[in-house]
C-alpha cells in the first residue's frame, strides 16, 4: 500500500455558483480546488501554504454552442457531458484543468456579461492576453476575442515599451501564437 496524504484541514470550500446567466441550465464547474505550497529559497524547508479554488457558473448552452463548435459537442453531441442527471438535479460539466478566473472572462464575452469582466489596465501582462488566447483556442471560439484583442495587445505593448525588462521570460513563440490566434 501507498502512502495516501490527509486533505488539508484548511482546505476552503469552493463558493457559490455565480449566475453567468440566471436563466442558464448548466452548472460548468472550472478548476481543482487544492493546497498550492511554494518553497522559500531552492534549499529550504519552509514553504508558504496558499489554495486555489474551483469555481463555478450557471452559464446559458445554447450561448456556449453559438460560441464554440466544441462546446456544442461536448453539450449537445454525444459527449458524457451532455447527459443531463435524470435524477432532477442539476446538469454539472467539469473541467478541472481550466482556470477559473480566465474562464469567468470568456464567459463574461460569450454571455455579454462584461461587468463580470475585470477591467484590463496598462501594466496588464503579455501572460494574461496569452492564458486568454489559450483558453479560447482550446474550445475553437477564439473569433470571440477580435473586440478586444487590438486594445489588449497595444496596452501590453504600450506599458512595456521602454522596459529593459518588458517581455524578460516570453519566447518569441508567445508572440506569433497570439498574432497568429488574433488575426
Amino acid at each position: 500500500m501507498g502512502y495516501t496524504p490527509s486533505p488539508c484541514p484548511f482546505l476552503p470550500k469552493d463558493p457559490d455558483t455565480t449566475a453567468v446567466d440566471g436563466d442558464g441550465d448548466p452548472l460548468l464547474k472550472v478548476g481543482t480546488t487544492k493546497c498550492v505550497e511554494k518553497r522559500r529559497g531552492s534549499t529550504s524547508d519552509e514553504c508558504d501554504h496558499s489554495h486555489v479554488v474551483a469555481l463555478t457558473f450557471r452559464v446559458c448552452s445554447r450561448s456556449m454552442a453559438r460560441a464554440s463548435p466544441v462546446w456544442k459537442k461536448m453539450l449537445f453531441g454525444y459527449f458524457a457531458e451532455s447527459v443531463l442527471p435524470k435524477d432532477g438535479s442539476d446538469w454539472m460539466v467539469t473541467l478541472p484543468d481550466d482556470s477559473p478566473k480566465v474562464m469567468l472572462m470568456v464567459l463574461g464575452m460569450v454571455h455579454a456579461r462584461f461587468d463580470l469582466m475585470p477591467r484590463f489596465e496598462l501594466g496588464s501582462s503579455l501572460d494574461q492576453v496569452f492564458d486568454i488566447t489559450l483558453v479560447t483556442d482550446k474550445y475553437d471560439m477564439t473569433h470571440i476575442l477580435k473586440p478586444w484583442a487590438p486594445v489588449w495587445l497595444e496596452t501590453v505593448i504600450y506599458s512595456n515599451s521602454g522596459s529593459d525588462e518588458a517581455f524578460e521570460g516570453t519566447g518569441v513563440e508567445d508572440w506569433i501564437v497570439l498574432g497568429i490566434a488574433l488575426i
